[in-house]
């Protein structure tokens, strides 16, 4: 009984989500989102449930009033299996159980993700390339046939060229094939026919964009291409959309990078896959003004972002993390000063980011 419990197979009684089925929700932007018809998402740690979400009534009624997505982070090899067949989807399965208890969908990330952090020493020791290829096809089932029907959507593939300055990370470059990737999304399809499949990735987004990457962009689309050729169950593509407002301060400049992005957007629309904005944050901490100046340039710049993905047909779009009081920053580890890239504060009060985020979906609204 212990392995089903950890496996996620069999679940015990989940009493504090009961108190969710009765939540009234109060105007924000979930029900707007809902009316458009966009998937509109938040990033939550599989940890803050039955942590955060029940010593902080707040917390949990800003996700219940704005967002009908929930991205649940914590699918890493590394975490859910850290030893060969001793798994740990706990938490996660956790997490998913709120998101239905939430009436949410749920967002799964990341099945393949080649990130030292996500691989296990156990995998990382296996050098047969074919015998990784078979672990992958494995790891994967196994998780997908564990969350049947309460994980939506799937990131199965991120970052495959792994981050520049990250010695390691392309580790399924190097040990997938493409024909290996195609069976891995088929894996996927078959374990649960109904969910969204996605690869996702940086420095792909804003053409002339800091961190953009063209050769990279070009990776990625001509992956996607022989994937949907190999007839591979490819839905999306997921765009980060990790921003830094300091270098979109010039008007004209920002302009044309976003319609540069909404070309972007319609090649991969064109190549056959949805787009998705999967990571989005904007960081003010290199803007040199006062704290007043710096939530206005993010506020802006928020809300451009947001009108151009949905000119450009971006159905669903998921902020990276709920409040300033858990953003971190990848780069050191630690909390952001304030303020922090996201829509609430820390004390989780709405930020001019967030009215600007909800004036884009209020232009949704039909006359």
């Amino acid at each position: 009984m212990l392995r089903l419990l950890a496996l996620g197979l069999l679940r015990p009684p989940a009493f504090h989500l009961l108190r969710l089925r009765n939540h009234q929700r109060h105007d924000g932007m979930r029900e707007l989102a809902d009316h458009a018809r966009l998937r509109w998402g938040v990033m939550m740690p599989a940890a803050h449930v039955g942590t955060v979400l029940e010593r902080d009534p707040l917390y949990r009624e800003r996700c219940l009033d704005n967002f009908n997505l929930l991205v649940i982070p914590d699918f890493g090899w590394a975490r859910v299996e850290p030893e060969r067949g001793a798994w740990q989807l706990g938490p996660v399965s956790a997490a998913a159980d709120f998101a239905a208890a939430s009436s949410m969908v749920a967002m799964g990330m990341h099945l393949l993700w080649g990130h030292p952090s996500q691989i296990p020493e156990w995998l990382r020791r296996s050098a047969d390339p074919r015998a990784l290829r078979d672990h992958a096809m494995r790891h994967v089932s196994a998780v997908v046939r564990a969350m049947h029907g309460r994980v939506a959507v799937w990131s199965v593939l991120n970052e495959l060229d792994g981050a520049p300055w990250v010695s390691g990370s392309d580790f399924w470059r190097t040990a997938l094939t493409v024909g290996d990737i195609v069976e891995v999304f088929q894996r996927v399809r078959e374990e649960d026919a109904k969910a969204k499949l996605l690869v996702n990735d940086f420095g792909i987004e804003v053409p002339g964009g800091p961190g953009f990457m063209e050769d990279r962009r070009d990776r990625v689309l001509r992956l996607v291409m022989d994937l949907r050729s190999h007839n591979a169950p490819l839905d999306g593509i997921g765009f980060q959309m990790h921003l830094d407002a300091s270098h979109f301060g010039d008007p004209t400049l920002r302009s044309r990078r976003l319609s540069l992005f909404r070309d972007n957007v319609r090649a991969f629309q064109d190549a056959g896959v949805e787009v998705c904005v999967t990571e989005l944050d904007v960081r003010v901490d290199g803007v040199r003004d006062s704290v007043a100046d710096r939530l206005s340039t993010q506020a802006d710049l928020y809300e451009s972002v947001l009108q151009a993905a949905l000119q450009a047909g971006v159905l669903s779009v998921t902020f990276w993390g709920l409040s300033d009081r858990y953003a971190i920053d990848m780069a050191t580890g630690q909390v952001f000063p304030a303020p922090g890239p996201l829509l609430f504060d820390g004390a989780f009060q709405p930020k001019p980011s967030y009215y600007a985020a909800e004036r884009v979906l209020r232009t949704l609204r039909s006359p």
